[in-house]
């Protein structure tokens, strides 16, 4: 196994900071030159990126486990915890992102995996409802009939995410926050 150097950068950022989300945390190692350009082609650079993070993380939490500690590693949640506390998670993740063949994953597995996590948001079990006027209003800021399926709505949640992301030249972190907001409006109305 390839030692990441990134995974003592990432274990004095949990020193630092107890609990980080996936994407605060590459933003935070990107913006600190941690983290160069990987890959010329959009979906594959951020493949890799987000690769070489959860690759230094599973590192890290096997680190940890001979001291008596782990991580929790979820999307929204990475944080450092006693071994005693902490859930057994999925080996099947990790083993994915421990294995770097896995690193040079080609463009059209890439896509298929961005596929697959997009949906896997539209058809979670829905948390809460929306008013008609809300889910309407979302369908209106995607510029989507409301008979819309739910792979044009992730399609279009993507396109729109792509040229809204404030990391992009062409980017607006005002309509990108609004984009979110309705965007979490269709992802927990539609299973």
């Amino acid at each position: 196994m390839h030692d990441n150097p990134l995974s003592q950068t990432i274990f004095e950022c949990l020193l630092q900071t107890s609990h980080w989300k996936i994407h605060t945390l590459a933003t935070y190692l990107c913006d600190n030159h941690h983290i160069k350009q990987l890959d010329l082609n959009y979906d594959k650079n951020i493949f890799k990126k987000n690769f070489i993070i959860m690759n230094a993380l599973y590192q890290l939490d096997d680190e940890l486990s001979n001291h008596g500690y782990s991580l929790i590693i979820e999307t929204l949640d990475i944080r450092l915890t006693k071994l005693s506390n902490t859930l057994i998670h999925s080996n099947r993740l990790k083993n994915y992102y421990l294995n770097w063949h896995n690193f040079n994953t080609d463009i059209k597995e890439v896509n298929a995996l961005l596929d697959s996590f997009w949906q896997s948001h539209l058809i979670k079990t829905v948390k809460y409802s929306h008013t008609k006027e809300e889910v309407d209003s979302a369908f209106s800021f995607f510029d989507l009939p409301k008979d819309a399926t739910a792979e044009q709505i992730t399609k279009q949640w993507k396109a729109l995410a792509l040229k809204f992301h404030p990391d992009k030249t062409s980017g607006n972190k005002s309509k990108f926050q609004q984009l979110q907001a309705q965007w979490q409006v269709l992802k927990t109305t539609f299973r």
